[in-house]
C-alpha cells in the first residue's frame, strides 16, 4: 500500500486585489501595530484561516493611507534588502526608504453602487410591445417593495 504525500497549499494571494505576493516577490513581515492599523475593524471570523490576511505592498500602503518605511518592517530574514533576487523593486525602495510618504487618500472601502451609476430602465417584453403597451399596466405601476396600498 502506497502512502499518498501531499504539499501543504500556501495561499500567497493578496486579498485585496489577488496579486500573488510571493510570484511577485513581496514577500514581508511588519510590525505589529502596523498590521493591526491595517486591519482595524476589517478581521472577520474566517480570517484564522491560512493565507487569509496576505496583503502586497500597495494595498497595505492603502489601508494605511501612507507609504511604508524601515521602521515598519521587523528584523526578519525576509525583510533583508540585501537579498540578491526574488524581491520587486517596489519592496526593496520600501525596505531602503528612511520616511514614510502621506498618500492622496487612505482606502476607504466601497459600498453601494459607484458614483455617477443610474438605475437603468428595464427592457419591455415581447409580449409588451407585440400588445402595444409600453410599460407596466396601471394595476401594477406602484406594486412594489416599499409601496403601500392607500385606504
Amino acid at each position: 500500500m502506497k502512502t499518498k504525500t501531499t504539499t501543504p497549499v500556501v495561499v500567497t494571494q493578496c486579498c485585496d486585489c489577488g496579486l500573488g505576493c510571493n510570484t511577485a516577490g513581496e514577500w514581508f513581515m511588519v510590525k505589529e501595530q502596523v498590521w493591526a492599523e491595517a486591519w482595524h475593524d476589517r478581521i472577520k471570523p474566517w480570517h484564522w484561516l491560512p493565507g487569509q490576511t496576505v496583503l502586497c505592498i500597495g494595498c497595505l500602503e492603502k489601508r494605511l493611507g501612507r507609504t511604508l518605511c524601515i521602521d515598519d518592517f521587523t528584523d526578519a530574514m525576509v525583510n533583508s534588502p540585501d537579498k540578491a533576487s526574488g524581491m520587486s523593486d517596489r519592496m526593496r525602495s520600501r525596505l531602503t526608504a528612511v520616511k514614510s510618504v502621506r498618500l492622496d487618500e487612505p482606502l476607504k472601502r466601497k459600498r453601494g453602487r459607484p458614483k455617477g451609476s443610474k438605475n437603468k430602465p428595464k427592457a419591455a417584453a415581447a409580449s409588451d410591445i407585440s400588445n402595444g403597451r409600453r410599460g407596466p399596466s396601471p394595476a401594477h405601476r406602484n406594486a412594489g417593495v416599499g409601496c403601500r396600498e392607500r385606504p
